[in-house]
């Protein structure tokens, strides 16, 4: 190629560059290899990429903040229930359901050792002299079973949240540099 020639082709990939730098957010600039986004296009693509996964990122904050609350909410059902299983309690554990209906007047409860290993206790209602079982209590292993059970969840959705944000750069990543 004689230097005039390799001037013109030099002069002319300059030109391109020229556009590639200096184009608008709305063009790509023909280029031997193919279209190219213009530097102001590769902005605006890489600011609309971050922006939506600003926004799945935002999404999965409310929704953990829907989760938190409802967990508070839980976890007050909870307390509301165990403060009424207390009061209930007071009233007595029997040996068993004859001794707890013997020993209560009608429109009382009273509790009875479960047989059932996952339970504590069985709350009962004097319903006139019949037992109806209300409630039962989960024993201590029962709660431990759960509590695994909760925290393996929980590690599990940590996992998961880091493996989302991981996907989200490489997106983020990818579409910078394509």
């Amino acid at each position: 190629m004689a230097l005039e020639d390799k001037v013109l082709t030099f002069e002319q990939d300059v030109q391109i560059m020229h556009e590639i730098v200096h184009g608008p957010e709305t063009d790509a600039v023909a280029t031997e290899g193919g279209p190219l986004r213009t530097m102001a296009k590769l902005q605006l693509d890489l600011e609309n990429d971050l922006n939506a996964a600003a926004a799945i990122t935002e999404t999965g904050q409310n929704r953990q903040a829907a989760e938190d609350a409802m967990d508070g909410a839980e976890a007050a059902r909870a307390e509301a229930e165990l403060a009424r299983d207390a009061a209930q309690l007071a009233s007595g554990i029997y040996a068993d359901v004859t001794a707890g209906l013997a020993a209560t007047a009608p429109d009382k409860y009273f509790n009875v050792p479960s047989t059932d290993n996952e339970e504590y206790l069985i709350l009962y209602f004097n319903n006139a002299g019949t037992a109806e079982p209300i409630e039962s209590y989960p024993s201590a292993s029962a709660l431990d079973a759960a509590r695994q059970t909760i925290s393996e969840a929980q590690s599990a959705q940590v996992q998961m949240a880091t493996e989302l944000v991981r996907t989200q750069a490489i997106i983020a990543e990818h579409h910078a540099f394509s």
